[in-house]
Formats: C-alpha cells, structure tokens, sequence
C-alpha cells in the first residue's frame, strides 16, 4: 500500500480507511510452500520475482484460480499449462 501511496494511488488518508476492512477476510497463512518446488518455477520463469513465483504455486497447489492482471504471472501460468 505504501507503493501505492508513493505511486500517487492511494492517499495516506485512503489506506488508513482501507486497513481495517481487511479484517472482515478470513485470512490464513500458507506454511508449507515447497521451496524445491518455488526455485524450480523460479528458475524456469526468469522474469518472475519469488513472490509472484510462490502465488503461482500456492494456486496451483490448492487448485484455486489464478487471479491476476500480470502478464509475466498469467504467461508463467500458462507455460506451466495451468490454464
């Protein structure tokens, strides 16, 4: 959200205003990526950060959809024949 403020996005007034509706989501964290698995995407898909490496395998894993507007996430996904 700070980058998005820095970015000239989001106000500060507008991200204090958005922090507490987050709350509202049932939010879990996931603690068994596969750091094998992680790299090797990673490696393949040279564009990609870690992050968005891990959010590809995360989805994949749970066999959830991929909700993305990153083309370089949506490529990778596509590659991997995810899609």
């Amino acid at each position: 959200m700070v980058l998005s403020e820095r970015r000239g996005r989001l106000t500060e007034q507008e991200t204090a205003r958005f922090l507490p509706s987050i709350a509202r989501f049932r939010i879990s964290l996931d603690r068994t990526p596969s750091e094998a698995a992680v790299m090797t995407l990673a490696r393949r898909h040279h564009r990609l950060i870690v992050y968005d490496t891990v959010y590809l395998q995360l989805a994949r894993r749970e066999a959830l959809p991929l909700a993305t507007l990153d083309r370089e996430r949506a490529g990778a996904a596509q590659a991997e024949q995810w899609l």
